[in-house]
């Protein structure tokens, strides 16, 4: 299952992915929420009412293959190259529900 979270600034994108994967801390399922190495503002994922959730800097999202995960998370998704998408269609075909936040860049609406 692919869930998007598209967007522009301070519409709530963080609370949408943060309200996701929140119960995943008081459960056994595994989880991993990822930001691009190059997201400088923050070293994890906050909103602007102060929640904050950990998040992995990573400079692909290819670390979570071949990982147990049940989810996985992709904040600030327009900071990384479109070759991730091969990576997000690995991730389903192995079961993995994959949850991309990030700016709507589409010019078209």
């Amino acid at each position: 299952m692919l869930t998007l979270i598209l967007g522009p600034m301070k519409s709530g994108k963080s609370m949408d992915l943060i309200s996701y994967f929140a119960p995943f801390k008081y459960s056994l399922q595994s989880y991993a929420l990822f930001q691009n190495e190059k997201h400088v503002r923050e070293a994890d994922i906050r909103t602007r009412n102060g929640i904050i959730l950990e998040a992995k800097r990573v400079s692909s999202i290819a670390e979570a293959l071949g990982k147990n995960y049940t989810a996985v998370g992709i904040d600030e998704a327009h900071m990384f190259p479109e070759s991730e998408v091969n990576v997000i269609e690995q991730l389903l075909k192995q079961g993995t529900k994959v949850v991309v936040s990030g700016l709507d860049t589409n010019p078209w609406g």
